[in-house]
């Protein structure tokens, strides 16, 4: 977000605001774990050893997450996505696409 214009919501107390109460909110999650030693790490460092996760590339990837969550509701992402990076009145809306 720091490379578009919209940057400057940065520097408004709002966006500050928002960040603190994510903050609030993910700080029991995060105490939880630091107490337990991270099990959660350990955990996927687990499944990572014993090669239970298919790594794949980028493009397959996409394609595997499209066949996962039904290929016509592509269609509706795809457009949402297309609307926000390409047209003239979702460009307010780049960054998030």
């Amino acid at each position: 977000m720091l490379l578009v214009p919209e940057r400057r919501l940065f520097a408004t107390k709002w966006f500050w605001f928002a960040a603190a109460v994510a903050l609030l909110l993910a700080l029991p999650n995060v105490i939880w774990q630091y107490q337990r030693h991270f099990p959660t790490l350990e955990d996927l460092q687990n499944v990572k050893a014993t090669h239970k996760n298919i790594e794949l590339l980028p493009l397959p990837f996409i394609g595997q997450q499209i066949m996962m969550l039904n290929p016509f509701s592509a269609l509706v992402w795809i457009a949402g996505l297309g609307f926000l990076l390409f047209h003239r009145k979702g460009n307010v809306f780049a960054p998030l696409g």
